[in-house]
């Protein structure tokens, strides 16, 4: 699995995007892409499972060209839908794992209240969701979740992932993680009915 991770991003790759996008890049994503650069291209996790949805680190460059392709879809959408673009392509969050347009992304507007947030989408319909205060969070949560086996290897695996992929107790999952991260509505199924961008 390790041979299929890119090397880190140089600190002029992290640079070149917080002038591009004039974001701030809080502390936890710069510590991850400074251990993780990314994935090869065309290659995602065995099953496309990380704790239950898809999980592949996205690249300084991949960051980049989500931020672009955002920015033009809130441009292209009339005015009339800017809630919309709001609520699915909100200004000021940069993606760092996932592929297309499912996965997670952290709030880089240093004046949010939820600035160094990570919100993740489920699948393409869904409006983007709170899923921890931070990356760190994150990664916290889902090592206590393989702590208590919430998250576990099934099937055989070898150091390829070949075969095997990772089974999650998702209702398990849901109850640690909103113990953990309170107040993020990923968690809650009734809070993220109702959830409406708690970013501004």
């Amino acid at each position: 699995m390790l041979e299929c991770l890119l090397p880190p991003a140089s600190e002029s790759e992290i640079q070149m995007l917080v002038q591009e996008t004039g974001l701030s890049i809080p502390s936890s994503l710069r510590a991850f892409w400074q251990r993780v650069g990314g994935i090869q291209q065309g290659l995602t996790y065995h099953n496309a499972a990380f704790a239950g949805y898809l999980f592949a680190p996205v690249s300084v460059q991949e960051s980049l060209e989500d931020f672009r392709l955002a920015e033009q879809l809130r441009r292209e959408n009339p005015l009339e839908d800017q809630e919309f673009s709001d609520q699915f392509w909100p200004a000021g969050m940069i993606k760092f794992a996932g592929e297309d347009s499912n996965g997670f992304w952290v709030n880089c507007r240093p004046d949010s209240p939820t600035f160094e947030s990570v919100y993740v989408r489920f699948v393409n319909s869904d409006p983007l969701l709170r899923w921890s205060t931070s990356i760190s969070a994150l990664f916290e949560t889902l090592c206590a979740a393989v702590g208590e086996g919430i998250i576990r290897v099934a099937g055989e695996t070898d150091v390829n992932w070949d075969t095997g992929s990772l089974a999650t107790n998702e209702a398990a999952l849901d109850v640690l993680a909103r113990k953990m991260n309170p107040g993020c509505a990923a968690h809650d199924e009734e809070s993220a009915v109702q959830a409406t961008p708690d970013w501004n």
